[in-house]
This record gives C-alpha cells, sequence and structure tokens, in this order.
C-alpha cells in the first residue's frame, strides 16, 4: 500500500458518550475500510463530532471524539473534516464518509463515498401539491449535482448513482470515480448449506428481516405483510432483527405471537447471524445502495426477495438469484409469498445462485484490493 496512514472524517460511529455502538450501514462500510487498510499495513485513525473531546481505540483504527459546533459560515462537518485533515500524514488518504456531510475541498488526498441515491423518495397528492413537490425533488437532483463537485475523488457504492449522475450532468474533467459495491464477509460451506437447504422440508421455514426498524427501510410495509403471511403459512417463522423508532409497531403488532421473534445483532455478526434463516427479505421503499444486509444473506445462503430500488438492482436479477418487487405492500407480499410457494428445486436453485453471485463477484478480498488500488492512485498522484 503506497498510502501510509489513512484518515477518516465519518458521521458518528458512537454516541456521544462513546459507548453504544450505532447500527447503520454506513457505520459497517467505515469499520471496514478501516480494517482493509489496517491490513495493507496503514495507520487508521477516524474522527466523529461529539459533545467532548474522547479517543476510543477499536484494535485495528482509533476513533477520536471531536467537540466542533457548526456556524453560518462553517458547518460542523466542514470543520470537522479539516480539522482531521490537519492531522492527516501527507501521504496519506483522507476519506469523507458520505457526500451527504457535504464537505468542500480541493485536496488531492481527500475521496468522498456515495452510499447510494437517497432523494428517490415517494411523493403523493395531485394539482399543485404533487408539482410542488416535484419540483422541491428537482432541486435536491440539483444539490446533488453540486456535491459531486466538492472533492476531487469518488467511490460510489452501486451503479445506480454513476448512471443517474450522467443523465442530468457529466463528470468534471480532472474528477475521478469508482464504483465499489459492497461485500459479503463471509459464505456458508457447502456442507452446511446443502445440509440447511435439505432441512427447509421437514421444519418450519425461517424469514428474517434485518434492518434498522424505520419506515423508508420497508419495516411497516413487511410487518403488515408479516401479518398477511402468518394467517396463510402455519410452518413460517419470521424474525424481525435490528433496532429503530418504528420497535414499538412490531412490539404492538406481534408481542403475543409465538411465530415471530424481535431481536438485534451485532453489525460485525450480520453474516452468522443470517446463516439461521432460508428467506431474507429487503423491502426498502427508498434511499438503498448495494445494501449489506442483502448481500450478507446472500452468502449465508439466504434466498434474497427484495425491492428494485437503488444498487439493489446491481445485485439481484429476478427469478435467478433471487426474488424482486414494486416496492409497495401488495406487490412484496405477493413476491414473498411466491418465494414461499416455489417448488423446492426451484427455490434451492435461486439460493444457490444467490451464494455464488455473492462469493464471485462480492467477495470481501476483491472489495478490499479495489479500495487500495484506489487509494495508492490517489496517492501516486500527488508525485
Amino acid at each position: 500500500m503506497l498510502a501510509d496512514s489513512l484518515t477518516i472524517a465519518t458521521i458518528p460511529l458512537y454516541d456521544n458518550s462513546a459507548k453504544a455502538y450505532k447500527l447503520g450501514g454506513v457505520e459497517s462500510y467505515m469499520r471496514a475500510l478501516a480494517k482493509a487498510a489496517h491490513e495493507r499495513g496503514a495507520k487508521v485513525d477516524a474522527y466523529q463530532i461529539s459533545d467532548s473531546e474522547w479517543t476510543r481505540d477499536e484494535g485495528f483504527f482509533t476513533l477520536h471524539g471531536v467537540p466542533v459546533k457548526g456556524g453560518f459560515f462553517k458547518p460542523a462537518n466542514q470543520k470537522l473534516f479539516e480539522y482531521a485533515r490537519e492531522r492527516a500524514s501527507e501521504r496519506g488518504a483522507i476519506v469523507i464518509s458520505g457526500d451527504h456531510m457535504n464537505v468542500k475541498t480541493r485536496d488531492p488526498r481527500a475521496i468522498v463515498v456515495e452510499h447510494g441515491i437517497a432523494f428517490d423518495y415517494p411523493i403523493s397528492g395531485s394539482g399543485p401539491a404533487f408539482w410542488l413537490k416535484s419540483f422541491i425533488k428537482l432541486l435536491r437532483c440539483v444539490r446533488n449535482v453540486a456535491r459531486f463537485q466538492y472533492v476531487n475523488n469518488t467511490v460510489c457504492v452501486d451503479y445506480n448513482h454513476f448512471n443517474w449522475l450522467r443523465t442530468i450532468s457529466s463528470p468534471r474533467d480532472g474528477a475521478r470515480m469508482k464504483v465499489i459495491p459492497n461485500f459479503c464477509s463471509g459464505f456458508i460451506p457447502d456442507a452446511e448449506f446443502e445440509e440447511k437447504l435439505a432441512s427447509r422440508r421437514t421444519r418450519k421455514r425461517r424469514i428474517v428481516f434485518a434492518r434498522r426498524f424505520v419506515w423508508y427501510r420497508g419495516t411497516e410495509l413487511f410487518a403488515n405483510v408479516a401479518e398477511r403471511l402468518l394467517r396463510e403459512f402455519g410452518d413460517i417463522e419470521i424474525t424481525f432483527a435490528g433496532e429503530g423508532p418504528q420497535e414499538g409497531i412490531l412490539r404492538e403488532k406481534f408481542g403475543s405471537s409465538e411465530n415471530v421473534k424481535i431481536t438485534s445483532f451485532h453489525p460485525d455478526e450480520t453474516f452468522e447471524f443470517h446463516k439461521g434463516f432460508d428467506l431474507a427479505v429487503v423491502p426498502t421503499i427508498f434511499s438503498e445502495g448495494t445494501s449489506l444486509s442483502l448481500i450478507e444473506a446472500m452468502g449465508a445462503g439466504c434466498l434474497p426477495v427484495c425491492t428494485h430500488v437503488g444498487g439493489m438492482t446491481n445485485i439481484v436479477v429476478d427469478g435467478f438469484n433471487g426474488m424482486m418487487s414494486y416496492p409497495d405492500e401488495d406487490s412484496f407480499y405477493e413476491c414473498v409469498r411466491g418465494a414461499l410457494l416455489a417448488a423446492p428445486e426451484r427455490f434451492d436453485a435461486m439460493a444457490r445462485n444467490a451464494r455464488e453471485t455473492a462469493q464471485m463477484g462480492l467477495d470481501y478480498g476483491s472489495w478490499s484490493e479495489k479500495w487500495i488500488s484506489f487509494i495508492d492512485r490517489t496517492v501516486a498522484a500527488l508525485g
């Protein structure tokens, strides 16, 4: 690795006390990137906004809490980046954890990560209200084109954003963009996988929703679908795994159900956790990149059922290595129902193809190599 260090300006990975880890795809992504750089011999430091100054040793990187406040002329994230930049090595790369941090810099060492389009939210209404909402959405598009001009080097986690950008703009001369999809941290061994497929015929089939419990991740959507599925199928068990503001909705609906479990797990356990399930649902309504939970589920031998939102269309081919639907309740219900009613041979074939997709094209080693190569190119360009 040409870079002697990696400095990361990130959204908060921990709360202000540095005790409670924050659950989310961006947070997991930054930890994985820190690990990849550490494995290549680089010193890694990450900086997040906090109420007080603190340092936390994460083993493969050091996390620093920085008490910065935003002002009218300079937002807090910009101040955080400049604080981190001042402490970065001259031969090290600086990563900004997301374009939504709105950091502006012409430092040639800087790389910003784009985690998927976040403004593809549905709008409702009619008449003037509908057109006003559409206009506001258009302004968000313009703002995101402007964001692309803020930093010279960009890594996108999916081709959805890259292709969208080309429809409304063009990469600026001198800008460098690389698409590096997310990865799977492991793969279920052949014997264990075949045993799981065979055992499904003699036990209850296990379905998992492993996302943050927020509306746009499809929590309430799948809760409604789950109620319908439980009325129709007596041989299924459904697990909601995560945390978030809609947990109360789940406990109200399923608190007394024997076939529904509500739990959580550490992000580092995502792959191992998914190995215990047959079918993984990812009913995202909007704002999705190449979903880590989707890829981990595929590597763990689950049949994925997802919506055709964001970067998931770069991963799943409907009917080949999973099943896809429109992001609404009726469509998703029919899609999951179709998976449950599929002939065992067809179900197994799609699950095998899902695992092979993750194994051949979305493995951690390839992801790490692509990232390190991009970092090295960035540092080499310094001269």
